[in-house]
């Protein structure tokens, strides 16, 4: 995962950086259910400090990128999408896509919620 920010150099042109954001866990043995890609905002993180106001008006956005082996096929496959300042959303998160059922040993997946946010 990457952020992409326009930033004015010194003899003030603006350019496009891309600043690569490290992640709490950026590998995945098993994608056989889902898995939460999240990135810390410490101290050293790039979006450290930034607000909306300056998320819209530095144009800032996020590129994701997977990769990985499809298990049927023994195929690589891979997948790519960017995230506008508009499709981020602060004091948000993601809702839980885990369903509880009856029986503890089978766990459901909600893919209808997949995208759903709640405030956090």
């Amino acid at each position: 995962m990457l952020l992409a920010r326009d930033v004015e150099t010194p003899d003030g042109h603006s350019l496009r950086r891309l600043y690569d954001l490290k992640l709490e866990r950026a590998r995945s043995p098993m994608f056989a259910l889902s898995w939460l890609i999240m990135h810390r905002i410490d101290a050293d993180s790039p979006l450290s400090g930034i607000t909306e106001e300056a998320l819209r008006a530095g144009d800032m956005g996020l590129a994701i990128t997977l990769s990985g082996t499809d298990e049927t096929f023994a195929a690589s496959v891979h997948a790519r999408y960017s995230y506008a300042h508009e499709d981020i959303l602060f004091g948000r998160r993601f809702v839980d896509v885990f369903v509880d059922d009856d029986d503890p040993r089978k766990l459901t997946l909600d893919m209808a919620r997949f995208h759903d946010v709640e405030a956090g």
